[in-house]
């Protein structure tokens, strides 16, 4: 799916330490909290893969119908190891569809175009940082 320069390995690693994180922050309830942070992590993903909003939604559109189905959503997630649960997949696509069965080419742009996948590129940074720091001292 990733079309960037990353390696996979890394790719893992970055996606299972940024939804630790996120999910550390995530306040049971709301869609809109949800969604928020989903999109977050998705946006990240992007970013971090360099693929464009647009492109994205092709990668998450698995069966390529021009529609994200819920199946496309937790299917994507799984593929990029975004470790995140059903239901917190669920409620993005909830919120981001409308309460629809489908999440569209518009509502995907809608949500992306506010989504901060730089928080979460940051904090993933920050974490890397503090745990080379570890590494250094315990080598020492």
């Amino acid at each position: 799916m990733g079309r960037g320069e990353k390696g996979e390995s890394e790719e893992v690693g970055y996606l299972s330490h940024s939804a630790e994180v996120m999910s550390s922050q995530m306040a049971e309830g709301e869609n809109e909290e949800y969604a928020t942070l989903i999109s977050d992590m998705i946006s990240a993903v992007l970013t971090y893969n360099e693929i464009s909003v647009r492109e994205g939604f092709d990668c998450f559109d698995l069966d390529q119908d021009g529609l994200i189905s819920l199946e496309d959503v937790q299917a994507a997630a799984k593929e990029l190891q975004m470790d995140v649960e059903p239901s917190e997949v669920q409620a993005w696509h909830a919120y981001t569809s409308g309460g629809g069965k489908h999440v569209t080419v518009e509502q995907w742009d809608r949500v992306m175009s506010v989504a901060d996948g730089d928080q979460v590129l940051k904090a993933r940074e920050e974490a890397q940082a503090k745990a080379d720091q570890r590494l250094a001292e315990e080598e020492r």
